[in-house]
């Protein structure tokens, strides 16, 4: 099973979301191997955190050319693989994107976040009918998870609209609001699951992320 985090934009939060689904992981006792694609490498960087201040650790893989990739995914089908995908359009951002059995596409409510997602859709759409010439039944849809959203916006109405004609978006249930904890804690290698709770921001931004990953872990079934 092969889950990849993904959006064509940097800043959307991508990576920040990955590390807590790797740290749940961890906590539900699931073995898996973590796939660093992007050009900041933070989740290697707080890996190598993590390793520095005794915790638990992540088996990275990195590579320096798409066969090998391509060659490591085919190997792994019956392993858990979970991918940070880099920010940008790249050679190996498309084979992890169409290798993927779940892509999950964190984006906020901005405006050029939006516009990105517009373009991200067709990129879907051209990698699908490439992939459709040698497997007709190939599909690539990605789960939409609003992210870093405003605690206090309740009507998604303008977002829902923007994006009502693309063709490989499906919004998530789970909703991840712009919380303090949640924006710093991966400076110190740590999950929201992991960092204290001060206030009820805390508690809610630990309640949020939960969510999003038992929510992503029934996409499994």
């Amino acid at each position: 099973m092969t889950i990849t985090f993904s959006h064509p934009k940097g800043g959307v939060g991508k990576s920040t979301i990955c590390l807590n689904y790797l740290t749940y992981l961890q906590e539900q006792k699931i073995e898996f191997i973590a796939l660093d694609l992007d050009g900041q490498h933070t989740i290697s960087n707080a890996n190598k955190i993590r390793s520095i201040e005794g915790m638990q650790t992540f088996e990275i893989e990195t590579f320096k050319n798409i066969s090998d990739m391509k060659d490591f995914l085919n190997a792994s089908q019956n392993k858990n693989i979970v991918i940070d995908s880099g920010g940008f359009d790249s050679a190996f951002n498309r084979i992890a994107i169409s290798m993927s059995d779940i892509i999950i596409t964190p984006s906020s409510d901005a405006p050029f976040d939006i516009m990105r997602l517009l373009d991200f859709d067709k990129m879907i759409e051209d990698m699908e009918k490439e992939l459709q010439k040698f497997d007709a039944t190939h599909k690539i849809n990605a789960h939409l998870l609003l992210n870093r959203i405003n605690p206090n916006v309740k009507n998604f109405s303008p977002i829902l609209e923007q994006l009502s004609n693309t063709k490989h978006f499906k919004f998530m249930n789970s909703i991840i609001r712009d919380r303090t904890l949640y924006k710093y804690s991966p400076s110190s290698g740590k999950s929201v699951f992991e960092s204290k709770s001060k206030d009820s921001s805390d508690i809610s931004a630990k309640k949020e992320m939960r969510a999003m990953c038992e929510e992503i872990e029934s996409f499994k079934q």
